[in-house]
């Protein structure tokens, strides 16, 4: 009874803890997508294109998990309604968000080690965006198939109790987390290392394409934009690694309580999740990027500092 008790009043707590940053990451992320819409300088930078469906997807899981976690906190810790929406919005955190994020971090950086060696066309690099936003959300989609597998495979619809029901359906969920969690984390991770690389092999000043939509004069811009980028990276890495290695061992288990991890561990990595839709937003409007796009009025400026202004006039 005192378990029983405890776990309720800790699933209160969290629930709390989650609707402030909930709250938070809604603000923040629809701040930003607000910022980079009436600005004409973010809009046209493809960093920021990319950003904006990164904030898109944070509001998706602040509006999902809002409701659910205001019922909880309200209602004692109880999810008195039907399992579609926990299990849609299990999927939506432990699979599609990071899915989405790690990508969406991949494909910035991969977008950076391009244009710090190569003038590309306006065409070819709108087509870069739309490649890097559209493939994260195909891929964050089917991210959902480990959370169904997983309710279909087991009487009780849950990963507690995966490998009661066989070896081969334990190998199947380790092989769907392996393929939708671990996987875009290492090509993450292999993209940043590139990223860092043509960074540091950057060629002169003067042969820099012009990638910074504030100045192309100036390299010190350019160190803010990578500075943003990796410590994005690095936040995403340190949010998503403790996420997965739990995960792990919460199929490996048959139930939650013989788990090494203990259900306040659960708790943590769920509300790091969700302060992870808080944080990155408020990394992006920290930048020089955000700031200079946000205040500066200077056409001049903007027509020498924006790459695709500058080349539409040369052709």
């Amino acid at each position: 009874m005192d378990n029983s008790t405890s776990e309720t009043d800790s699933l209160k707590v969290r629930a709390r803890q989650n609707v402030v940053l909930c709250i938070l990451a809604l603000l923040f992320n629809s701040l930003l997508l607000i910022v980079v819409c009436i600005s004409a300088r973010l809009r046209k930078s493809a960093k920021y294109q990319l950003i904006a469906s990164l904030s898109v997807a944070d509001v998706l899981l602040g509006a999902v998990y809002l409701p659910l976690d205001t019922s909880m906190a309200f209602s004692g810790g109880v999810w008195k309604y039907r399992c579609g929406l926990m299990f849609f919005a299990y999927g939506l955190q432990e699979f599609a968000m990071p899915t989405i994020t790690t990508l969406t971090l991949a494909a910035l950086c991969l977008e950076y080690c391009v244009t710090i060696f190569y003038n590309v066309t306006p065409v070819i690099r709108r087509r870069v965006v739309v490649v890097g936003v559209f493939i994260p959300w195909i891929l964050g989609c089917l991210s959902f198939a480990p959370v169904y597998v997983a309710r279909i495979v087991t009487s009780s619809g849950s990963f507690t109790s995966a490998c009661s029901d066989g070896q081969w359906n334990a190998s199947a969920l380790f092989l769907l987390i392996g393929v939708f969690g671990y996987v875009p984390l290492l090509s993450l991770l292999a993209s940043l290392v590139l990223m860092l690389i043509s960074f540091c092999c950057r060629p002169t000043v003067d042969r820099l394409a012009v990638r910074t939509i504030i100045a192309h004069s100036e390299d010190v811009y350019l160190t803010h934009e990578i500075t943003d980028t990796v410590l994005a990276c690095f936040i995403s890495i340190a949010f998503n690694v403790p996420f997965l290695v739990e995960l792990v061992m919460h199929v490996q288990c048959d139930g939650f309580s013989t788990c090494a991890s203990p259900r306040r561990v659960q708790h943590v990595l769920e509300v790091l999740r969700t302060a992870e839709s808080v944080v990155f937003p408020a990394v992006w409007m920290l930048g020089s990027e955000f700031r200079h796009g946000l205040f500066t009025s200077c056409k001049c400026c903007y027509r020498c500092c924006d790459m695709d202004v500058e080349l539409a006039n040369v052709g």
